[in-house]
């Protein structure tokens, strides 16, 4: 028979070595229309992602290719890359084609370029807001999907390993054991 502090080591061992393996990222879909989440008009806000990012934290943006949002009767729908052919469209300190998917960062961090994808870390602190970019939204019409991958997206929360729920049982059981011998 084993001694009782040779199975209190073991037991810790086991529960240790049994933890549940590390959330891996988290992807959600948000839809940003183009009317509705213009950078100069629509709700001025743009899209609340609802993620909030720490000033390093590392994310990434895509959008559907196959989605078009219009901005435009006059041109055909465009993706998250914007219009190429109308020229660049400068404002709050960057230039993007107009029609573009871009973010920000909180409430006054600066603009950036998402278009069909973007990977990199939070330059600041804040939730995650997309937009179409453009300036006028009276014409706007159509959405794009947009797929945001973070560690910190909703329901990236990393689990408590199961084996942490039975380690007060398992101290139980060899303190009755410890008692019996």
């Amino acid at each position: 028979m084993m001694k009782p502090a040779s199975l209190l080591r073991a037991a810790l061992a086991a529960c240790l070595c049994a933890g549940a393996a590390p959330a891996l990222a988290a992807s959600i879909e948000v839809d940003v229309f183009a009317a509705a989440h213009s950078y100069n008009g629509g709700s001025g806000g743009g899209l609340a992602t609802g993620i909030v990012l720490a000033s390093g934290d590392s994310f990434g943006v895509s959008a559907d290719p196959s989605d078009d949002w219009l901005v435009n009767p006059s041109y055909p729908g465009f993706g998250a890359d914007g219009i190429d052919t109308l020229g660049p469209y400068t404002s709050a300190g960057l230039t993007a084609n107009y029609s573009a998917l871009v973010g920000r960062i909180g409430a006054s961090g600066p603009y950036f370029l998402v278009g069909s994808a973007f990977t990199g870390a939070a330059a600041g602190p804040g939730e995650l807001f997309l937009f179409n970019w453009d300036s006028n939204s009276s014409d706007n019409s159509g959405f794009i999907t947009a797929t945001i991958t973070t560690a910190d997206a909703p329901g990236a929360d990393v689990p408590l390993p199961a084996s942490a729920a039975l380690l007060p049982l398992a101290l139980g059981g060899l303190a009755a054991l410890r008692r019996r011998g």
